[in-house]
């Protein structure tokens, strides 16, 4: 998404401020959302600017919550704001919040727990679960057979949480063990991770174009295990998540297959109590390098509640550096993938390197034993993890020129289209007419973080104004009885 400028003299809600708290914010900050308040409407974001809350959290980097340091690599989809942005919200906090012409007001997302992708291969649902988690997060894993009689392969995975309230983070595993139905205490399995959720991010979908396609198999009579986070205070609480899962026909051919291994770990951790321990991981272990090349998708370092600092990043046979992923400040509650904006070459001849600091001292708010203890390597909560996910194929040709971003986004377009239709002028700077057959029809507009932005009954051939839409790209749904389709849209 393209940065909002302004051209007013001095930032109002209306048409500065409310542009980026659409795109950057209220995917949490929404009525039924994990943030504790919305920053939709213009009373309860004044109320919440005119206490200094929001300017100090934006100044000092705290929110929107995006661990990774920008500095050091950057992702597609990033939920972080611009040095602009920034400026533009302190300054209308400072000059006491004002509201600005409600009519120029971009149109407010909807939120409302429904699905991205539409018309998903398998859906598997956790059973209605009540969170015990009072004082304490609770973590607790849900197997769920998948059912099916032959390997797939997967093209989409979504997430789809029941309660957005409580659900703070979702990892997915595919498992074929014998697992007990509910395993609680669980930090997650020993199986193949193929996708997570945290509040704001969308579904992963594999490139999915008429030259690149990619997924993962998933075997046949396999299990999915959820394992949830559902935090302190959310007792009493009700939640039903499910995961949405979407494969490629039976008879596709030339799928790449994506690989997500932990390959860069360390076991070997003892971490004494009062003590801030380092530690190192690479892959290949020893003097080994690789032996083949590899296209990157995306990484997802894991550590627990020690965790402080982690840094990971590649170095090829010619000795040049390539970071991959960095965060200073760890926290257990926001982890996710995060995808680069481009596929990352690892040549032959490269080594993987990682190193971590876990802090196990009273000074961890987060430590979760008072006063500390020894802690060792494990799965429990107690325990501690040192692991990064690597999402990878086998390198192609030209692999590093694809715009993996923009992959993600348009392919969305690619799910169960049912509804012959033509949009023009796309890409568009006013306004969008659809012709399509039938007399009206319903309009859903998303931008790429999966925000719905419009919702609104339309008719064939009635010009769609979206002026107060800002730059990028979107991606659009227009569904009525003769079917559904869903395309991009491109507003400069």
């Amino acid at each position: 998404m393209l940065p909002f400028i302004s051209f007013s003299q001095s930032p109002n809600f209306s048409e500065d401020i409310a542009p980026i708290f659409y795109n950057k914010c209220t995917q949490c900050h929404h009525s039924g959302g994990v943030a504790p308040f919305s920053l939709i409407d213009y009373p309860t974001a004044f109320a919440f600017s005119n206490s200094g809350a929001i300017s100090y959290m934006v100044s000092n980097g705290l929110m929107p919550p995006w661990p990774p340091d920008s500095t050091y690599q950057n992702y597609a989809h990033e939920r972080t704001l611009n040095q602009n942005e920034i400026d533009l919200i302190i300054d209308w906090a400072n000059i006491g919040s004002p509201e600005g012409n409600p009519a120029l007001a971009p149109p407010e997302p909807i939120y409302n727990n429904e699905n991205i992708l539409s018309n998903p291969d398998l859906i598997l649902k956790i059973p209605q679960y009540t969170s015990t988690a009072s004082s304490e997060d609770e973590y607790v894993c849900f197997t769920l057979p998948t059912g099916l009689i032959n390997d797939k392969k997967i093209k989409a995975i979504e997430i789809v949480p029941g309660n957005r309230q409580i659900v703070h983070h979702t990892l997915a595993f595919v498992d074929n063990n014998q697992l007990p139905s509910v395993i609680n205490d669980c930090m997650g399995v020993d199986g193949k991770l193929i996708s997570t959720y945290a509040p704001g991010m969308e579904p992963v979908i594999f490139p999915n174009t008429d030259n690149v396609k990619m997924g993962m198999t998933i075997e046949a009579n396999s299990n999915i295990i959820l394992q949830m986070h559902y935090p302190a205070g959310s007792i009493g609480q009700v939640d039903s998540t499910a995961i949405h899962l979407f494969f490629y026909d039976d008879n596709a051919q030339n799928i790449r297959e994506v690989f997500i291994e932990r390959l860069l770990e360390n076991w070997n951790l003892f971490i004494p109590a009062n003590n801030i321990s380092s530690f190192n991981a690479s892959y290949p272990l020893g003097n080994n390098f690789l032996v083949d090349d590899y296209s990157l998708l995306a990484i997802l370092p894991h550590m627990h509640l020690l965790g402080k600092d982690i840094e990971s990043y590649s170095v090829n046979a010619s000795y040049d550096t390539i970071p991959l992923v960095k965060i200073n400040n760890w926290d257990f509650e926001w982890q996710q993938f995060y995808f680069f904006k481009n596929l990352i070459k690892l040549d032959v001849g490269t080594k993987l390197h990682s190193k971590a600091n876990f802090d196990n001292t009273s000074n961890n708010i987060h430590n979760p034993n008072t006063p500390p203890v020894d802690v060792y390597a494990g799965e429990a909560t107690t325990d501690e993890m040192f692991v990064n996910y690597l999402m990878y194929t086998y390198y192609e040709s030209g692999d590093e020129n694809l715009d993996l971003e923009s992959m993600m986004a348009l392919t969305i377009q690619e799910f169960n289209e049912s509804l012959s239709h033509n949009a023009y002028p796309n890409p568009t700077k006013n306004a969008i007419t659809f012709e399509f057959k039938g007399n009206d029809a319903n309009l859903k507009i998303w931008n790429i973080l999966g925000e719905k932005v419009l919702d609104k009954r339309i008719f064939s051939k009635e010009p769609q104004s979206v002026k107060k839409l800002e730059s990028g790209v979107y991606v659009y749904q227009i569904k009525n009885n003769n079917g559904v389709a869903n395309r991009k849209l491109i507003i400069f």
